[in-house]
């Protein structure tokens, strides 16, 4: 069982080292442009209403909120802050309609 443990151990060292001594410019760091998949930039867009009547005023990536911007819903709950993949996340406010403070 000790040795088992300390096999994983060492190999899991090893790979970590492996993985520091690689450089920031070798290809295997950027290995999703090798693929071709390409990181859409951040655009700043004009108000959008959405069906239900909330709108967003913010940076979009692609056809998903990403970025800073801010939320409002039609009964005056808002949600300023970071956006990321269509998703509040990160840093952010949500203030309700009440005056609650998140």
């Amino acid at each position: 069982m000790k040795i088992q443990a300390f096999a994983r151990g060492r190999i899991a060292r090893n790979s970590t080292k492996k993985k520091r001594e690689r450089s920031l410019d070798s290809e295997e760091y950027f290995k999703y442009e090798r693929r071709g998949l390409k990181i859409e930039p951040r655009v700043l867009r004009p108000e959008v209403k959405f069906p239900r009547g909330s709108t967003y005023s913010g940076e979009w990536r692609g056809e998903r909120r990403d970025g800073q911007g801010i939320h409002t819903w039609p009964d005056g709950t808002y949600y300023e802050g970071h956006w990321e993949d269509d998703k509040a996340n990160g840093q952010g406010t949500l203030v309700r309609s009440t005056g609650e403070v998140y």
